[in-house]
């Protein structure tokens, strides 16, 4: 939560490898709030073991992103939906949008 909302995809994938995560996640998403134009506040980050979920948190959570918009610190939660397969299928409808432009990043 409290991702800066002018952040972009791409932009936080590049903080979450400059942090050391480079290779250790498989899906990365930032919906989108169509209507303002930017996006929602919060992130999906699926990491590839749990042990590489928790460091990033510890790293993270209650800090600010390295970016000029960041006005909150950051907040590390479980999401409700919890591994690479869960969230294909959660999203699955965005993925295979053909008019959808900001779709989940997939790592795999």
């Amino acid at each position: 939560r409290n991702v800066p909302l002018k952040l972009a995809q791409r932009q936080l994938m590049k903080e979450v490898n400059e942090m050391g995560f480079r290779g250790k996640f498989d899906f990365l998403y930032i919906p989108m709030d169509s209507r303002r134009r930017s996006n929602r506040g919060i992130a999906f980050i699926n990491f590839a073991s749990a042990t590489d979920a928790q460091e990033f948190a510890v790293l993270t959570h209650g800090r600010f992103l390295n970016h000029p918009f960041a006005e909150k610190s950051m907040e590390v939660l479980p999401a409700d939906v919890q591994g690479f397969e869960q969230n294909i299928a959660r999203h699955a409808e965005i993925l295979l949008s053909k008019t959808e432009t900001n779709k989940p990043v997939v790592l795999r």
